[in-house]
């Protein structure tokens, strides 16, 4: 694969003298290094084959539920997942909160357009606790990347794969996603 490289801005003034800092983010999954998407690939395949994912493999089908996208604005399912995960995708997912939030969303939607009381809320509860707690498994430092300037900084080397990071990014973060139904950390007990 071949190696990415970042411009230096040179058309901000004063960027060369701040402490700004791009990085990529190192991960680890079980005691695994590896890049950001292999281990929310990992975690994904996990929560598909979970026996709570089947309301959310495909896209709700307008017959089966007509006002769907009348309720619900902002749809996603597991078959989204997949495709911004592909081994041929370009990156999509920052920091594992941005894919938690993602997951979120989903059984936020299935909440609020079923219910409660039913098996579909029963599923979307269950399901987000099982991502929750594989997506905590997950540990991801930043890595500052030494900048090559060459003749006043042309560029930033990074190796293929790594996610680089404007600085402003939160890639540890605070384990904290947001949802309808408040604020959930990324926590095996729910907690």
């Amino acid at each position: 694969m071949k190696t990415k490289s970042m411009e230096w801005p040179e058309a901000l003034p004063g960027l060369e003298q701040s402490a700004w800092q791009p990085y990529r983010l190192e991960c680890t999954l079980h005691g695994t290094t590896m890049p950001l998407k292999r281990c929310l690939q990992s975690v994904l395949r996990q929560v598909v084959s979970h026996v709570d994912a089947w309301p959310f493999q495909q896209a709700v089908s307008i017959s089966v539920a007509p006002d769907y996208y009348d309720v619900i604005k902002d749809p996603i399912d597991l078959s989204i997942f997949n495709r911004r995960l592909a081994d041929d995708a370009p990156p999509y997912y920052a920091t594992v909160e941005m894919f938690l939030a993602d997951v979120c969303r989903m059984c936020d939607n299935c909440r609020l357009y079923n219910g409660e009381n039913n098996d579909y809320w029963d599923c979307a509860v269950r399901l987000e606790g099982f991502a929750r707690s594989r997506c905590a498994e997950i540990k991801c430092i930043r890595q500052p990347i030494v900048a090559a300037r060459a003749d006043k900084g042309n560029g930033v080397a990074s190796a293929a794969g790594d996610s680089v990071i404007d600085g402003e990014g939160a890639a540890e973060g605070s384990g904290e996603v947001k949802c309808e139904g408040g604020s959930h950390g990324i926590t095996p007990d729910g907690s």
